[in-house]
């Protein structure tokens, strides 16, 4: 992993602009690493609950599982929003989800029924 490989100085620096700590922004790394290793190797991420789960964080809404997909698209949300400021991921992570009304976000993703309304997603 990349950020692993840089110098503890250059890992604040990066944690710092993100308002992270190094900790967390490795562990975040680590987890988001994974889940996209076993997407791009076909594994399915319905159902899946994840072995890395990142560190939880008091950015991250409070009483997310760590063990579920809705916790890493929570990081991806969070880094987004700082890094590309415009951008419309969640509205699009929303929007396959309502193509898609067979799967159970809930149960098989850890999202909570409207989790759309969280001040945390802001998309309403």
């Amino acid at each position: 992993m990349v950020f692993s490989g840089l110098r503890g100085s250059d890992q604040k620096m990066v944690a710092r602009l993100l308002n992270l700590s190094p900790d967390e922004l490795r562990s975040w790394f680590h987890a988001l690493s994974s889940i996209r290793n076993r997407a791009a190797h076909h594994g399915r991420l319905v159902g899946h609950y994840p072995i890395i789960r990142p560190r939880h964080s008091k950015k991250l809404p409070s009483g997310l599982p760590t063990h579920t997909f809705s916790a890493l698209a929570a990081v991806v949300f969070l880094l987004l929003r700082k890094i590309v400021p415009g951008s419309t991921w969640a509205l699009r992570l929303h929007s396959l989800f309502d193509k898609n009304p067979d799967v159970d976000v809930k149960r098989f993703l850890g999202f909570s029924a409207d989790w759309w309304t969280d001040p945390f997603w802001a998309l309403i």
